[in-house]
């Protein structure tokens, strides 16, 4: 069987499009609406492929070229989430479009390459300069019977301790779309630099919630007093929804606001009908692993696949490298409205 491999044009999207609808694992991230946004944002180059075997769709590939003066030139797919953009329904495919992966990364003269994708492909022995990094995970919290009986039998006495203990706090959430923003930003903003990471423009939110009018979810926590203390944002896709931004603020964290607004935010999932709750990903045994654990989830291994042409060790860009604990200090002492300046320009290279 003869395995050709295409680019992604306007002649065959509806062919990518309808490969990607069958795919169980496929996400937010593999929609042209992401590819809209990056592109909007940030302006970064995508590279998308088609496998074909027998004129069937049979896998897809989708890159973008990151270029950043920390972390270097690469290719990865998934720009700014966990997984997606590479999928394969037979072997011969999976290997035709990590040669192209290969082809690229030197025609291009980028340093490696990284697939992030779930562990789909067990039986599949990955080839000469490849190598796998299964130190992410992802977490899915499934919505079974109803919130009551979540509560009660899903959560263990110590989480339904701490909400409880929340709610004398007088915390109240309010779920939106651009009329959040503001008071959303305001909380990601400070949080991310409390945390000493740079973060994504306004822009890119407004960006977000545009391409994704009805499944872009997005709610603020308030305290008593109407100020916003905590945010979150998620992307619905089929019955499940996929949280990718959420924080909140460091003088709240002592009041269990983390907690009460991941609760406020499950029982919102429910009223919505859906049926499972991708918490994103984390390094495990992480301290945001040991947070989302205890939220009883199914913890599912991420592979992210790097091609290593060089021979060079596996890129460490997590936070326990400890060539990034000076930049994390600095960042967290320079002045906030310098940081939403250059945090953008910053972060269009961490994908």
């Amino acid at each position: 069987m003869t395995t050709t491999i295409s680019e992604v044009t306007a002649d065959n999207l509806n062919e990518y499009n309808q490969f990607i609808s069958l795919q169980d694992n496929a996400t937010f991230v593999d929609s042209f609406a992401w590819r809209e946004v990056v592109e909007q944002i940030y302006g970064l180059r995508h590279y998308w492929y088609l496998a074909y075997e027998n004129g069937k769709v049979s896998g897809s590939l989708a890159l973008t070229l990151a270029k950043h003066p920390v972390f270097g030139t690469y290719l990865s797919t998934a720009p700014f989430a966990s997984y997606g953009g590479f999928h394969a329904i037979s072997t011969s495919a999976a290997s035709c479009l990590l040669s192209k992966a290969e082809e690229l990364c030197h025609k291009i003269k980028a340093g490696y390459v990284v697939l992030r994708h779930l562990n789909d492909f067990d039986s599949f022995s990955l080839p000469r300069d490849w190598q796998n990094d299964n130190s992410y995970a992802i977490y899915h919290i499934p919505l079974e019977s109803d919130p009551n009986h979540f509560f009660k039998n899903h959560l263990r006495t110590k989480v339904r301790k701490k909400i409880i203990d929340a709610e004398k706090h007088q915390f109240y959430i309010k779920f939106g779309k651009h009329d959040l923003l503001p008071d959303f930003w305001y909380v990601i903003s400070r949080s991310m630099r409390e945390l000493g990471s740079p973060y994504h423009s306004f822009a890119y939110l407004d960006a977000v919630l545009k391409r994704f009018q009805e499944s872009a979810l997005i709610g603020v926590v308030y305290d008593e007093n109407n100020n916003p203390a905590y945010c979150k944002l998620g992307i619905q896709n089929k019955k499940k929804v996929y949280s990718i931004h959420a924080n909140s603020l460091l003088k709240y964290r002592h009041l269990n606001v983390g907690d009460y607004s991941q609760w406020l935010f499950i029982q919102e999932c429910y009223n919505r009908g859906l049926s499972v709750i991708d918490m994103g990903r984390s390094l495990i045994e992480s301290g945001n692993d040991v947070w989302k654990m205890k939220w009883r989830p199914e913890r599912r291994p991420l592979s992210y696949w790097y091609y290593l042409p060089k021979g060079q060790q596996l890129p460490k860009l997590n936070q326990n490298n400890p060539k990034y604990r000076i930049l994390i200090k600095t960042w967290q002492s320079l002045p906030l409205f310098l940081l939403q300046i250059i945090g953008p320009h910053l972060i269009s290279g961490i994908l």
